[in-house]
């Protein structure tokens, strides 16, 4: 019985490691699992009162720094948009797809961006399939350190 089970063993080791060479052969990457996506949502308030920010139009952007006025927000190009509802809550989502194509150009964060106000955006590291929490402020002043 033992050399029956010795032939068994070695057959099954054989199948196993032809297996994992044709897969290799054939380019099979591991990483083509599906996306998730991600939400992001919060809420918006107003920088002066702290009130609720009901109407208030919330937009994800590529993130593109600007390298003449740093201080600005670094948008680039529009990827979805929510406005707000009551309490200021807001919810934006990136989808699979919509991931997938960011990964594919080198996009690693997104912007989320509420105006007016230079302080109403936060930079967001894209992160399948979480749920990312961003409260921003509306109507915050522009920084005054400019020369």
């Amino acid at each position: 019985m033992k050399e029956r089970d010795r032939a068994i063993m070695l057959r099954l080791v054989i199948t196993a490691l032809l297996g994992v060479s044709l897969t290799a052969a054939s380019g099979y990457s591991c990483k083509s699992s599906p996306k998730a996506g991600m939400e992001i949502n919060g809420s918006v308030v107003d920088y002066q009162t702290n009130a609720p920010a009901k109407g208030a139009e919330v937009k994800l952007y590529t993130y593109h720094m600007n390298p003449v006025l740093p201080y600005l927000p670094p948008t680039g190009h529009i990827l979805n948009t929510d406005f707000t509802g009551e309490g200021g809550k807001y919810r934006l989502e990136v989808s699979p797809d919509l991931m997938m194509k960011l990964e594919e150009q080198g996009y690693s964060r997104v912007v989320v961006y509420v105006a007016p106000g230079i302080s109403g955006f936060k930079v967001v590291d894209l992160a399948d399939g979480t749920v990312t929490t961003v409260d921003l402020a509306i109507g915050a002043p522009a920084p005054s350190a400019i020369k």
